[in-house]
């Protein structure tokens, strides 16, 4: 009983029973008071909760108890996996290691987990043949729908309400809600108090109705409420502000430099001997808001700003002190020669002024276009889309330019960024890094060999995006971009250096962060705290005993310290504060993104609404072992042609090893192939617009017979996981 309370109550504790189990260690026993400070538990009734998951866990023997203590168990039996269920009603634990089985989890077996969650399974039948082995969920270890997006429904026990994602197979009861009756035609918005329970079924309270908010487009409402986005700033906000900064004595006064707002940005940059001094201002935010200042919690709990099209949740009020001629500014000032080789770089506290005649910056700026390009040669799409509004590499990972200004503007940020990373690492301070994966090879595969389709081999095979300009359609050029965008993966925040994808950065020798934005990106602001920290207490000498020091703003100075640059315990706390940021951060970075595309998806699919029942030309992009994927050339919307929808033939995957393209479908009578790069007419069957969805048939020319399809198993789970 106490287990199924556990797995039912997870929106009322301060942690999920995967953090609690890796706080607890295999070695040695651990006080519940040592877990509540790891877990940031901080009230009685959180200790409670965390009493209730202790005992639980220790009753289904993942943890032993000793003296009042706590020791973590082998899970004896036990599998950790990840469910995932089909509209169809067929869950699989799927095991998140290399080689390990999937598991078909019965309806009665499922423990009141749902679609995504992560869980504890075990084994109860073996597998056989095609059979997959069977299981039953043990424990719930981490809650994945704490809030989702829903449709009333009237029922003779009171309203109640059924998620629009149809793998979450529920009916939900609700609390009290006034004038419930009015919504029936709306969606809801619920958080969920209570996971079924026994006879109990789950139960939510509504926190927002769309469709009352009229400043607001459905796409916006749709995309703030699934990804829980946050709401308006609160309206007291602007008292929280700091208005009188610390000019510490060491802060550089650079009111004499030519310093030019472009955009977000502020530029200075000026001919050299050899080359080019190119000057990054970046707004001093970390001075008027200190750390764990009311302010500085506000922006900690909200993360990020987040672009949702025209419209922007911001993470800080707008701050006035950093509008006005004169600005308190974090320099980052870089010397590179004609070559575009950085030589050496600084980085000061100063106090600037904007001038309003921006020709001679921009004269510059062009003028040292070659050097900037030569130095960073990052991806640049130039496509107007709308999560291009971050400067540098927002949350794509590449530069995205809607013109030579911007693209240029946007590589002296990321530029500053990669300055900020190295000197970070050089004097061994514990700063935030980010980095970015590769994305997922098939997908990968399947886009290369749309391009070579199209007459293009990739001679360089990571800058593949200065190639799409060989391919003469335009049509085609933007089918690629957007491919290209969709198949990236979410940037991810570590204390060690990261390999970025976008960037074509490797790893621990090529280190980068965010630091240019801090008003927008928490990251940043904590970044901008550490620079602080380096020029108030960094030690520039071994010991007080030491005659010479070294130039902590200097990269002149890397390679020379053998010593801890700033205080034991200065180091210690900043590094325990980052730590504990980091789960979150990565998971409000992960929601930038994930937001920004469905806007974009949902944007496309509205679109395309008014034409189901019609024909439309298309591209084949992706193919699969039960469906393959189609970009329609008018809207750049994609949609799926299922195998089970091609009734002229009984379709066959097959892999082509020696074929450029790759995978296909190919009809078992006549020999017809659906490959990627074919151009085909595709008829619109159905748009769902709420998951993003559109389903695509072949029209069939009148009087050809259907063929009959052969029998098939009861489930398959590869065409359930791919769904």
């Amino acid at each position: 009983m106490m287990i199924a309370m556990l797995n039912q109550c997870y929106q009322s504790m301060q942690f999920s029973v995967a953090q609690l189990l890796e706080a607890c260690s295999e070695d040695k026993l651990v006080a519940p008071k040592a877990l509540e400070k790891k877990l940031g538990i901080d009230s009685e009734e959180g200790a409670t909760y965390l009493q209730i998951a202790l005992e639980a866990l220790e009753k289904c023997g993942l943890l032993e108890k000793e003296r009042g203590k706590y020791r973590r168990v082998s899970e004896d039996g036990l599998l950790e996996a990840r469910l995932r269920c089909s509209s169809k009603g067929y869950c699989f634990a799927v095991q998140e290691v290399e080689g390990g089985e999937v598991i078909y989890i019965r309806e009665n077996k499922l423990s009141s987990a749902w679609h995504g969650d992560k869980v504890l399974v075990k084994v109860t039948k073996d597998g056989m043949r095609r059979r997959n082995p069977e299981g039953e969920v043990k424990l719930v270890l981490e809650r994945t729908n704490g809030r989702i997006l829903a449709r009333l429904k009237a029922t003779p026990q009171g309203y109640r309400a059924v998620p629009l994602d149809t793998r979450l197979n529920v009916e939900i009861e609700l609390l009290p809600y006034p004038n419930l009756e009015d919504c029936l035609d709306r969606l809801v918005h619920i958080e969920i108090l209570r996971y079924a329970l026994g006879n109990l079924p789950p139960l939510a309270r509504i926190t927002r109705v769309l469709g009352q908010d009229d400043s607001t487009s459905q796409e916006q409402e749709l995309v703030r409420c699934k990804y829980n986005l946050p709401n308006a700033l609160p309206q007291n906000v602007g008292e929280l502000i700091n208005t009188v900064p610390k000019l510490t004595p060491n802060r550089l006064d650079w009111r004499q430099r030519r310093v030019a707002q472009l955009g977000e940005a502020l530029i200075s940059i000026e001919p050299e001997r050899q080359g080019w001094e190119i000057g990054v201002h970046i707004s001093d935010v970390a001075t008027y808001v200190p750390l764990d200042s009311p302010l500085d919690l506000l922006a900690r709990e909200r993360g990020r700003a987040y672009w949702l099209g025209e419209q922007v949740i911001p993470m800080l009020p707008p701050l006035p002190m950093l509008e006005q001629p004169e600005r308190l500014c974090i320099s980052v000032l870089m010397h590179l020669n004609e070559g575009g080789e950085m030589v050496w770089f600084e980085i000061h506290p100063t106090l600037v002024r904007v001038t309003a005649d921006k020709e001679p910056v921009l004269a510059n700026l062009e003028a040292s276009r070659p050097v900037v390009e030569n130095y960073l040669a990052a991806v640049a799409i130039d496509i107007d889309i709308p999560w291009g509004e971050q400067g540098d590499d927002g949350i794509l990972g590449v530069l995205i330019s809607r013109s030579p200004l911007q693209g240029l503007v946007a590589r002296l940020l990321m530029m500053a960024n990669r300055a900020i990373a190295l000197h970070c690492k050089a004097l061994g301070l514990p700063a935030l890094f980010y980095g970015q994966p590769e994305p997922d090879p098939d997908r990968l595969t399947d886009w290369l060999n749309l391009l070579q389709e199209w007459g293009v081999t990739p001679t360089d095979t990571r800058r593949y995006l200065s190639q799409i300009q060989q391919v003469p359609n335009p049509t085609q050029q933007n089918i690629l971009k957007q491919l290209f965008i969709n198949l990236l993966r979410p940037g991810e925040y570590a204390l060690q250096p990261q390999p970025h994808y976008g960037m074509l950065l490797a790893g621990r020798d090529t280190p980068y962060c965010h630091a240019v934005l801090p008003q927008y990106r928490y990251p940043d602001l904590l970044n901008q705290h550490l620079l602080h920290l380096l020029f108030n207490e960094g030690r520039d000498r071994r010991s007080s005993r030491s005659k010479e020091g070294v130039d902590l703003r200097s990269s002149r100075c890397h390679g020379q310290i053998s010593w801890s640059v700033l205080p034991p315990e200065t180091e210690r706390q900043f590094r325990n504060l980052v730590e504990g940021l980091l789960p979150t951060l990565n998971q409000q970075e992960q929601q930038a993104y994930k937001s920004a595309l469905e806007l974009e998806a949902l944007r496309k699919i509205l679109l395309l609404q008014p034409h189901v029942g019609k024909t439309l030309a298309g591209i084949i992009t992706a193919v699969q072992k039960y469906r393959f994927f189609v970009s329609l050339e008018d809207s750049l919307a994609e949609g799926l042609v299922h195998v089970s929808s091609l009734k002229d033939d009984w379709y066959e995957f097959q892999t082509h090893p020696h074929n450029k393209r790759g995978r296909a479908l190919v009809g078992k009578r006549s020999g017809k192939q659906y490959t990627v790069g074919d151009r085909i007419e595709v008829q619109v069957r159905a748009v769902d617009y709420y998951r993003q969805q559109v389903d695509l048939t072949i029209p069939r020319p009148a009087g050809v017979a259907d063929t009959p399809e052969p029998e098939e198993e009861e489930y398959d789970p590869e065409e359930i996981l791919d769904e």
